[in-house]
């Protein structure tokens, strides 16, 4: 078992309350890929209690492209709702409603399903009118991080809605949207995961963490599958910080799952980059970024 940091030597108190330091003024960001963000639910057959009743089972990301809308999310969270269509929590009044579309996935892993897809990837595209509410909250191209493998000791936020918090009663549900900071690992330490960062993020998740001064278990992160690994631009380990106005939320990457602490190797969570989503659109409606500089070339 690795030692743990001695939470009242000198430099140590000192190096926490630099990190939360940096961490608050990252959450007073304004919060534009948080508010993109949705919890996603199915009606499970497996689950004979609550049969005909739907259950929270990931997140996703409410993306615009042109006149069209997308919801960004992990394949495996749509392995449950097979050929149903998607159930989303998405207006005020917290009602869980159908939204149908097409989906454009990753291929399945040889287990014959996205369980060991290494890129997990889906891409949903909306064919429905929605509401103003999410015209109003998608992200567009200019909420990406464009920075590949960027790698500087930026803060990011996985963020998403953990099952645990997800209330429902009747039709209706009230989750929990949380976000978790923390930074890129190395981009050396990514052979030992077997992750390649062209394609993957690898971001620190141990087992324990540090809150108000104590160590505390790690929250469990089921449910914010395919969710967004948010980088908060401007926020940054190694530089100084930039003015709250000058510091922007952008959206990295898309929650794929966790590796637990193992063989003297700390814990991670694992996201797939957004250009892999953005790569799936392009594949399957060829055209649409045509009046643009190639997009996935930016």
């Amino acid at each position: 078992m690795k030692p743990k940091i001695d939470l009242k030597e000198p430099f140590n108190v000192l190096a926490l309350n630099f990190y939360h330091k940096k961490i608050q003024h990252a959450l007073n960001v304004f919060p534009k890929i948080e508010n993109a963000t949705l919890p996603i639910f199915a009606i499970l057959e497996s689950d004979s209690k609550n049969k005909n009743i739907p259950q929270q089972i990931g997140s996703g990301v409410i993306v615009a492209i042109k006149n069209e809308y997308f919801i960004f999310s992990a394949s495996h969270v749509f392995d449950d709702i097979g050929d149903k269509q998607l159930l989303i929590a998405a207006d005020e009044t917290n009602e869980v409603i159908p939204v149908p579309g097409e989906r454009f996935s990753s291929k399945k892993g040889l287990s014959g399903t996205h369980e060991d897809d290494a890129v997990d990837a889906s891409v949903y595209h909306l064919q429905t009118k929605i509401s103003e509410r999410l015209k109003k909250i998608a992200l567009t191209l200019d909420d990406f991080d464009w920075s590949e493998k960027l790698n500087d000791r930026s803060i990011y936020f996985p963020s998403g809605f953990r099952v645990s918090q997800s209330k429902r009663k009747g039709n209706m549900v009230n989750s929990k949207q949380e976000v978790f900071p923390t930074v890129e690992i190395l981009e050396q330490d990514y052979k030992k995961y077997e992750l390649d960062p062209d394609f993957n993020i690898a971001l620190a998740y141990e087992k324990e963490t540090i809150i108000k001064g104590r160590w505390h278990l790690a929250p469990k992160l089921n449910g914010i599958s395919g969710g967004p690994i948010i980088r908060i631009d401007g926020v940054n380990l190694e530089l100084p910080t930039k003015d709250i106005k000058d510091c922007k939320q952008l959206l990295t990457a898309i929650t794929i799952g966790q590796q637990s602490e193992k063989y003297g190797k700390p814990g991670i969570l694992i996201g797939t980059r957004i250009m892999v989503h953005l790569g799936l659109i392009n594949q399957f409606l060829p055209g649409l970024f045509d009046d643009k500089t190639d997009v996935l070339n930016k």
